[in-house]
């Protein structure tokens, strides 16, 4: 989640106002399969991923697309990183939405 310092002393998230919090950098380097994304991913807060696996899910709150900044809401399909029992990503939080994803040679619709 990306903050910033306003001229009043409080912080305040860039959702807040309306803008959607992206990574310095992401693409989709390709997609397996039709459930998940190989993800390269770098941002000074949450790190560097070079081939991170996305599993497509739904979304169960409100939220930006990493990619577009479109607006999420709860029920859309969306993937997020692939967390596991002993390993949760620092960018486990973010999310794609689904319809965003390129169709592209290479890239399983």
């Amino acid at each position: 989640m990306a903050f910033e310092e306003p001229k009043h002393g409080h912080k305040t998230t860039s959702r807040r106002r309306g803008r959607a919090p992206t990574p310095a950098r992401i693409f989709i380097t390709e997609q397996p399969t039709s459930r998940t994304l190989s993800v390269c991913w770098s941002d000074p807060r949450s790190g560097h991923y070079a081939d991170q696996v996305w599993r497509k899910g739904v979304a169960r709150k409100s939220s930006f697309c990493v990619l577009t900044g479109m607006r999420i809401r709860p029920g859309d399909a969306v993937f997020r990183p692939r967390a596991g029992e002993t390993y949760v990503p620092a960018n486990h939080e973010y999310m794609l939405l689904a319809e965003a994803v390129p169709e592209e040679a290479g890239l399983v619709t």
